[in-house]
């Protein structure tokens, strides 16, 4: 999983954080338990925000923003809950049971959304393992294309953010979920 998440490009600056409501600790969920997420702006500036959650599959499942919520910032030191409404919109722990990632991205600019496919060729990675090397390489490949590989989510990212000359800020959370 981490492979797939990559690691923020903004190290210790202020931005977001996101954090499950098991809290900081032990983040092991069981078939049918609810998760809720929780987004945190840290940055003095407003930011678009998109959530994703990757699979132990290797399937990434787009959480927010939903089109009826439309693109309303996440104000600075704003805390925003996923979902919004539990009785509704609950996030159920089913199968594929593993190491499930959840990665935010946050943007002084709205990004695009890029349409998601297996089936595309993954740029960043060399025999399924996240290549350093192939980074720029791989960034290059990504810079006329909406439909990606889910593993080159971060990258491409990266990019749509430098085209547009916004600050891109990342947070990556993991859980380990399992049958009961």
């Amino acid at each position: 999983m981490a492979v797939r998440l990559d690691q923020p490009q903004d190290k210790g600056q202020p931005g977001l954080r996101i954090f499950c409501g098991k809290g900081e600790g032990d983040q092991r969920y069981v078939a049918g338990e609810t998760i809720r997420l929780f987004v945190q702006n840290k940055s003095n500036k407003p930011l678009y925000i998109t959530l994703y959650n990757l699979a132990p599959d290797g399937q990434a499942h787009l959480l927010y923003p939903w089109p009826e919520d439309g693109l309303v910032p996440l104000q600075p030191k704003e805390l925003y809950i996923i979902p919004k409404n539990e009785q509704e919109d609950e996030i159920v722990i089913e199968p594929p049971f593993g190491l499930e990632g959840f990665k935010v991205f946050g943007a002084t600019a709205p990004l695009p959304q890029p349409v998601l496919d297996r089936n595309k060729p993954a740029y960043g990675l060399v025999k399924g393992v996240r290549s350093a090397r192939r980074r720029k390489k791989a960034q290059k490949q990504l810079v006329h294309q909406s439909v990606i590989h889910p593993a080159d989510l971060a990258d491409w990212y990266r990019v749509k953010a430098r085209q547009q000359r916004t600050p891109l800020y990342e947070a990556s959370l993991f859980v380990q979920s399992r049958a009961k």
